[in-house]
Formats: C-alpha cells, structure tokens, sequence
C-alpha cells in the first residue's frame, strides 16, 4: 500500500479508491436488479432493516475512529518534526558562547546532518518507512563533536549543559519520527476496513426497489463517499508519503535556512 500511496498522485488515487467503489456499487446494484434479489420492501421486511442498519452504524463507527486516530498520528508526526527541527535550531543559538572553533564545528555538524534529513531520510522514510543511514552516521558526528568540547567557565558549562539536552531532544524526536513513518494501521484492521466497506455497500442493494433512479443515486452517493473515506485512512497512514506528504519546512526556519541547502 505505501508504494501504491507513493508514486500515484493524490487524484489517481481518489479515481481508485472512490471511482472504485463507486463502479462497485452500480455494478452491484444493476446485477441484483437485474436478478432481483432485493427485497420488495424493506419497511416490512425486519430481518433485512435490521441488518441493514447494524452494518451502517458499526462500519460507520469503526471507519471514523480509524480516521480520527490517523489524523492525530499525522498531527504527531507533523509535531515530531516541529520539535527535532528546534532543537537542532537551539544548539545552533546556544553555541554561540562557545569558542569560534568550537561553534563552526557544531554549525557544520548539525548542518551535516539537517541536510541529510531534508534530502535523504525524508525521501527514504516516504518510499519506505525506513531510517536513513546517512542520517544516522550524520547524528553520530554531531554527538561525537559536541563531546569532544569541553566547556571552560560558568557561561560556557551552562550553554553546553543546554546543548547536550537539546541533543537528546533531537535524539528523541528522530527516533519518534521514524516510528511515525511506519504505517500505523494494523494489516488485519485495514482488511477489516475493506470488507466492512464491501459489506456496508452491499446492504444498500436490500433497499426497496420502487424508485430506482433516487436508489440509484443515493447509492452512488454513498459509495463515493465510502471510497473518500478509505482514501483518507490510507492517506493518513502514511503521513510521510505521497503528494500531501508532511513538508521539511520546519527544518528551513529560524537560524536553519542558513545550512540547509
């Protein structure tokens, strides 16, 4: 599915997924018309209304719970980098009391491996969802250049204490950004999602068949709106692929646009 989220554009996939289900629909709703297997009226037909209405309301309860926690996963992942972009900022800021050396030292590291994040990971944790070793090997530099300082004076021990903590911060950041380029939707509930579509699209066809052409577009209606919403699931479970993919802006401001290239 990342592959698929990956290099199709966001409206190839609205045609897949809500073209999708929408020919699904009509298609099946034609063919039980044609067989006619639906029932002649559902208002007294219980069994039929019953099932009917189950379906909707657990497919339409799971379907929204789903979007609501991938869209709070996207909203974290967006913060995550927000956060690892502001440390990397600060340590840059907070250098500024050490010697000129020693500042250069730390403004080459941390661009050394911003550039490594915005031109390589970002690429690698969008196709896969999988960490960067160029970024990894950058972050080592970085760690192993601000422990090789060591801080003369009350002014200099201060700044660097905040330096090693904005370190770990960035540290941290990283490490729950790529845990956020992981899709977060267990395979067995994303299935679930599809067969609860399937399902949910198939109890439209029990519907009473005396006014088809309103059916027929209420259907249709539907069934896009079904497919819109899978799209969106799938969007948002990989927050660092495809063409709505969250941006390296943060990683472009404050004291940052002057290393990144």
């Amino acid at each position: 599915m990342r592959a698929l989220v990956s290099t199709v554009p966001t409206w190839g996939l609205a045609i897949i997924f809500i073209g999708g289900t929408t020919l699904l629909a009509l298609v099946g709703f034609l063919l039980l018309h044609r067989l006619d297997l639906r029932s002649p009226s559902t208002g007294a037909d219980t069994m039929v209304s019953a099932f009917s209405g189950k379906a909707t309301a657990l497919f339409g309860i799971l379907l929204v719970f789903t979007i609501m926690s991938e869209f709070n996963h996207v909203s974290d992942a967006e913060g995550t980098a927000q956060r690892e972009a502001t440390a990397l900022a600060q340590m840059v800021r907070d250098s500024g009391a050490f010697p000129v050396d020693v500042q250069a030292s730390i403004r080459a590291a941390v661009a050394a491996y911003a550039n490594a994040v915005v031109h390589d990971e970002w690429r690698e944790l969008g196709a896969s969802g999988k960490a960067s070793e160029v970024a990894a090997a950058r972050l080592g530099d970085l760690q192993r250049t601000i422990e090789s300082y060591e801080p003369q004076g009350v002014s200099a021990t201060t700044f660097y204490g905040k330096t090693a903590d904005e370190l770990n911060d960035a540290v941290t950041a990283r490490r729950d950004r790529i845990q956020a380029a992981a899709h977060a939707i267990p395979a067995v509930l994303l299935w679930l999602l599809f067969g609860g579509a399937v399902v949910f699209i198939g109890t439209m066809f029990a519907l009473s068949p005396a006014k088809d052409q309103l059916l027929l577009v209420l259907v249709t209606a539907l069934a896009a709106l079904t497919g819109a919403g899978l799209l969106d699931t799938v969007l948002f479970d990989y927050p660092f692929s495809g063409s709505i993919a969250i941006s390296t802006a943060p990683f472009r401001e404050g004291v940052l646009p002057a290393l990144v290239r």
